[in-house]
């Protein structure tokens, strides 16, 4: 993966976008009505929420992606060596969509965040 990174000078005024503005100026970098950009999101929601659980935060002692744990048959599981599922779906549809937002996000952040 790629990332761009962006020099800002110092003495640029900032105006931050804040929710509806954001969702706005993303659907409008992704060229989207309203109806298909919220049905684009729905589609991505359940991949995002799934990769959010796999934080040792949300994981509740379970598959995470930083620290090893122990399945129920007391199996000692490590990250590095684990198949994580909702890893696995990023290289299909609606994965890789997520990632073309993410990627788009970062690589327009100066111009969505200030």
């Amino acid at each position: 993966m790629h990332f761009n990174l962006i020099t800002i000078p110092s003495d640029t005024p900032r105006t931050p976008l804040k929710g509806g503005l954001f969702k706005r100026a993303l659907r409008n970098l992704l060229g989207m009505s309203a109806t298909q950009f919220h049905e684009h999101i729905k589609h991505l929601l359940p991949l995002a929420e799934s990769i959010e659980r796999l934080t040792p935060a949300l994981a509740h002692n379970g598959p995470n992606v930083e620290y090893p744990w122990e399945s129920p048959n007391r199996e000692i599981h490590i990250p590095l060596r684990y198949s994580f599922p909702a890893l696995r779906e990023l290289r299909r549809l609606p994965g890789t969509n997520l990632i073309k937002i993410v990627n788009l996000v970062q690589q327009q952040f100066y111009r969505l965040f200030t």
